[in-house]
């Protein structure tokens, strides 16, 4: 909600570059009621002279719904696009201090993404399933450092082409990802949605497609749900860093003793043909872990993480 003020209104003039004409006249800009940067405190945009309406007072505008669904408070086109499409560089006093550490930095400020500028920032992202049609999250813009950073990870669900789903807890620990606080957003409707255990706990299952291509055929169902690998635990855990290891594979039989090679551990819950088996030994990996070599037999590679 908002006015129609003249563009020599001080107030006015210096958000010009921020504010759109709508319905007003050509010497006239679209000024909110509210600044929603500011708590929502009111702008006098709305406000009438005094001595007029009930008993003198101006009657006070009623401040902007969330979401906010009327003509566009802020006009996106007036803003400097950032390099990521659908994002502007707003001034950061613009930008709410709960939102400027996920947002992109740009010159004197950060990138919003366009519905939360034209909205005054009263914008309630959609709803929707991340994990294959489970669990709760909204559906954010691919230029959130946050979300750009996990897009391998996230899927597109019924999000728009420059949104992905994020979820609302982090599967793996229950915790918040703080994508379902956003703007007047209340919350998430579900109880946290967790990877359910696999491989003895020491793997969680996780939607096929959250995997890799590459990496999906060295993963197997084992007890998890259609649609859901059976992933090693240390594979979803971001900070995680693959150990160096040596091995000497046990003697085979006509072939006698294999050399000792050098590599990196990797979980036994991966699946391993038979010759994958018999060539590769625990080595100075821990329990649960054998010594992933980094080249074939015929010095192709193997891919195994930690690998150059």
């Amino acid at each position: 909600m908002g006015g129609c003020v003249s563009r020599c209104v001080p107030m006015v003039a210096a958000q010009a570059d921020v504010l759109s004409r709508d319905v007003c006249d050509a010497g006239e800009l679209y000024a909110p009621c509210y600044a929603p940067q500011a708590g929502n405190m009111a702008t006098g945009a709305c406000e009438v002279p005094r001595n007029c309406g009930d008993g003198g007072f101006p009657p006070q505008p009623a401040p902007l719904r969330c979401p906010y669904t009327g003509p566009d408070v802020l006009d996106p086109a007036r803003v400097p696009p950032c390099q990521c499409a659908g994002t502007r560089c707003m001034p950061a006093s613009r930008v709410p201090n709960a939102q400027r550490g996920m947002r992109a930095v740009c010159p004197g400020g950060c990138c919003v993404p366009d519905e939360f500028i034209r909205t005054a920032n009263n914008y309630l992202p959609p709803t929707c399933c991340p994990f294959a049609g489970m669990g709760e999250g909204r559906c954010l813009s691919r230029c959130i450092p946050m979300v750009a950073s996990q897009a391998a990870q996230l899927s597109q669900s019924t999000c728009s082409p420059t949104q992905l789903c994020v979820p609302c807890f982090d599967p793996r620990t229950g915790a918040s990802t703080s994508s379902c606080t956003q703007s007047c957003d209340p919350g998430p409707r579900e109880p946290p949605f967790r990877f359910a255990g696999c491989c003895g706990g020491r793997a969680k299952c996780v939607p096929a497609m959250s995997v890799p291509a590459g990496q999906r055929d060295s993963l197997s169902a084992m007890s998890c749900p259609a649609g859901f690998l059976c992933a090693p635990n240390e594979n979803l855990d971001p900070s995680y860093r693959p150990v160096a290891c040596r091995a000497t594979p046990a003697p085979i039989p006509i072939l006698g003793q294999l050399p000792a090679y050098n590599g990196f551990c990797v979980s036994t819950c991966v699946n391993r043909s038979f010759f994958e088996r018999i060539g590769t030994a625990q080595g100075s990996c821990g329990a649960g872990f054998f010594c992933g070599p980094c080249r074939t037999p015929l010095g192709g590679r193997t891919g195994v993480p930690g690998c150059t």
